[in-house]
């Protein structure tokens, strides 16, 4: 394994039968610097092999014709041992084929040993340890990460039986989120960011894939918090009511979603309808934005509509929200509107479980509330209510829950 003294030899392992060729590179080694490198000479493929059971080396140099073997055997047996030493193959003349097969196999780099100089070989080495170094900090900063993550999310699980989201307690677990998890994944994104950026010629492809992970991870948690808030601004927020024609309402979701849904081939239709509605502008954006991503993200591949569809009651405005994607299989659908739940039919899909939470906040801030309504036919069909009298809505303490009775269409 290497070490992080820079200042100490470095310990270069030699896997060569052959003697006159030990000595060549002996003497290159000696050239660069008679105390930079401590030489190890391994004379057959048996003791190289052997030797793939230690790790306390810098760099390997492993020459392909080994007698009745080759270094392609020793450099498959490393890779399957998780050998962390990197390996510089060493070819003849003509063998440009045996190279490609090494660094598949895992090499570090080769070199055509008629063409090795001693500045060659020093370059080929320094790539080879500054590479593995950085490679084995990316994956001590990833199994790291994929700790901390699951230290945290074991956290928030526990927190989330613990609390019964009463007011006060849903403030103290939306910091925790912001404040615990947030700031430490965006810097481990930045990092991982960087490392991918400015050494990506440096590291192989599993470690790019490793870098792309790492970001991806920390996007994920960040989308976390950054609901988190959301929702909390939908339940904590003074509700600001003022009055809007239904089609501005309906124009923005347009422009908003028009590229995804021309990439996805949807239509997003609206009904003909303009009434006046009295409401929060921002908290009603929120929670049609969350129903049209909920199609989005949940009907499916073979999604070709999203319908929204509005009626009035006597004392409520209802806006639905219908899509002819699979559907859900769920026994329980209000369950759907409740903190980080998920319809079974759609486990593998993004989102964090928030997004219908939401929407329910939103309708009772508005005096109404939302439902779900899912048949034996295709498709999902999400309502959501809001009254009339939304002055009176907005002036109550916590939240109020209206009767269905006239807005369910």
């Amino acid at each position: 394994m290497l070490a992080a003294d820079h200042t100490r030899p470095l310990r270069v392992l030699l896997i060569e039968d052959d003697p006159d060729d030990y000595v060549i590179l002996r003497d290159s080694l000696t050239d660069i610097s008679k105390n930079r490198y401590n030489l190890t000479w391994a004379a057959t493929f048996k003791d190289g092999l052997q030797e793939v059971d230690h790790s306390h080396y810098d760099v390997c140099l492993l020459d392909y014709r080994l007698g009745a073997h080759d270094g392609l055997e020793i450099l498959r047996e490393a890779g399957r041992k998780g050998w962390p030493v990197p390996v510089i193959f060493l070819t003849g003349q003509g063998e440009y084929d045996v190279d490609v097969r090494a660094m598949k196999a895992g090499a570090s780099d080769y070199l055509v040993k008629e063409e090795i100089t001693p500045d060659l070989l020093e370059r080929s080495i320094r790539y080879a340890v500054e590479k593995a170094r950085a490679w084995n900090a990316l994956q001590r900063s990833y199994e790291e990460m994929e700790l901390r993550v699951e230290e945290r999310t074991a956290e928030l699980v526990e927190t989330n039986e613990a609390l019964k989201f009463t007011s006060e307690q849903v403030k103290v677990f939306a910091y925790a989120v912001s404040h615990d998890l947030k700031s430490p994944v965006v810097a481990i994104h930045g990092l991982a960011r960087l490392l991918f950026e400015r050494n990506a010629d440096d590291l192989d492809e599993k470690g790019r894939l490793y870098c792309r992970r790492i970001m991806k991870a920390a996007e994920q948690i960040t989308e976390l918090a950054d609901s988190v808030n959301v929702y909390m601004k939908a339940r904590e927020l003074p509700l600001r009511p003022e009055s809007y024609r239904l089609q501005t309402i309906y124009r923005d979701l347009h422009e908003e979603f028009k590229i995804r849904l021309a990439e996805r081939g949807v239509r997003l239709e609206t009904c003909g309808e303009n009434p006046v509605i009295s409401l929060d502008r921002m908290l009603l954006m929120r929670a049609m934005r969350n129903l049209v991503e909920n199609a989005l993200k949940h009907a499916g591949p073979d999604l070709q509509t999203i319908k929204i569809a509005y009626r009035q009651g006597a004392s409520f405005h209802v806006l639905s929200v219908k899509d002819d994607g699979v559907g859900i299989n769920e026994s329980d659908p209000e369950r759907l509107f409740r903190m980080f739940s998920r319809a079974k039919a759609v486990s593998g899909a993004e989102g964090m479980g928030l997004g219908l939470a939401i929407v329910k906040e939103v309708a009772e801030r508005h005096g109404g509330e939302a439902w779900v309504e899912a048949g034996n036919s295709r498709g999902l069909k999400i309502s959501l209510s809001i009254a009339k009298d939304i002055e009176d809505a907005g002036r109550v303490e916590g939240f109020s829950h209206a009767p269905r009775t006239d807005s369910t269409p």
